[in-house]
């Protein structure tokens, strides 16, 4: 009986002849002739996809937030004026103090109705922040005790 060796494929793969009996090299190697390392290659496809992503947010944010702003350049400040607040920051004051910054007040809620504000009264406003609460010059507000989040207010 005769045996006859068989090259495994890759050898196959390298022994094989061109057209004009040239050894031709094997695919691998060709395609890899004039690559350089894939570590750079996949550091520069990072690196642009960074670039392209920064600048598309970049782009995109930018409008929003020019939208944004005009939208809140097209609606007019709020001011709570809480009367019940001011009479207690006034009390123990003399009457003619009071009349006077109670006078001011009343000037003020014009000149800022005249100035585009909004002028809500305290008793229709649930909830506010301290900056938009108008209290009269010289009166220093009652200090209310905070609750803690998640905790309630308890009545007797």
């Amino acid at each position: 009986m005769v045996q006859t060796a068989v090259p495994p494929p890759d050898a196959q793969a390298a022994s094989s002849t061109g057209p004009d009996g040239v050894p031709s090299p094997a695919p691998a190697a060709r395609q890899n002739a004039g690559r350089k390392p894939d570590i750079l290659d996949g550091m520069l496809r990072f690196v642009l996809t960074v670039v392209v992503s920064v600048g598309v947010a970049y782009l995109g944010m930018g409008h929003r937030v020019a939208l944004l702003e005009a939208e809140l350049g097209a609606r007019p400040p709020v001011i709570v004026v809480d009367f019940t607040k001011m009479a207690a920051a006034l009390q123990g004051q003399p009457n003619d103090v009071i009349e006077t910054a109670m006078g001011r007040v009343r000037g003020d809620i014009r000149r800022l109705q005249e100035g585009g504000y909004i002028v809500l009264d305290g008793q229709s406003v649930l909830a506010a922040p301290d900056e938009a609460m108008m209290m009269p010059a010289g009166a220093k507000p009652v200090s209310q005790p905070a609750l803690q989040p998640g905790s309630q207010e308890k009545r007797e």
